[in-house]
């Protein structure tokens, strides 16, 4: 083949063109995808481990506590505050943490539709041949 000769392949094959403006772009906005936060629904779920253990923790604790004497009852006196104050507060925590979440995974949801419509709006795929204004497309892509 001489050179500067391009070779067409006997079949249609898909290729995709891009600029390497809207390449380096498109592989930006992919690369900052990766970074997924999931540390919020892991401290949500080690929170409801926390509340489930306070639970457990007066069950079992009134019964221990009714067989004390007065003098350990006011020894003591400080767990049933403790287990209570545990269980509301990492209640809160969890409430939030799972919130906190949910935002994040919409967040991202919202990221990857917005890649995903840049990506459809380049004129050379699908739609763009099925349209037959690829020309108007790609104006519009070129100037936009």
């Amino acid at each position: 083949m001489p050179p500067g000769a391009i070779k067409i392949p006997s079949k249609g094959e898909e290729h995709l063109v891009l600029m390497k403006r809207d390449w380096a772009r498109l592989r930006k906005e992919i690369a900052s995808l990766t970074g997924v936060n999931r540390q919020f629904a892991a401290a949500a779920w080690a929170s409801v481990g926390v509340v489930v253990s306070a639970v457990f923790a007066g069950v079992a604790w009134a019964p221990a506590r009714s067989v004390m004497t007065s003098d350990q009852k006011a020894d003591a006196a400080w767990v049933w505050p403790a287990i209570i104050a545990a269980g509301i507060c990492f209640t809160l925590v969890a409430v939030v943490c799972f919130l906190a979440a949910k935002a994040s995974k919409n967040s991202m949801e919202t990221s990857v539709d917005r890649v995903l419509s840049d990506m459809d709006e380049m004129p050379y795929g699908d739609s763009a041949e099925s349209s037959g204004s690829s020309g108007r497309q790609l104006q519009r892509w070129l100037t936009h």
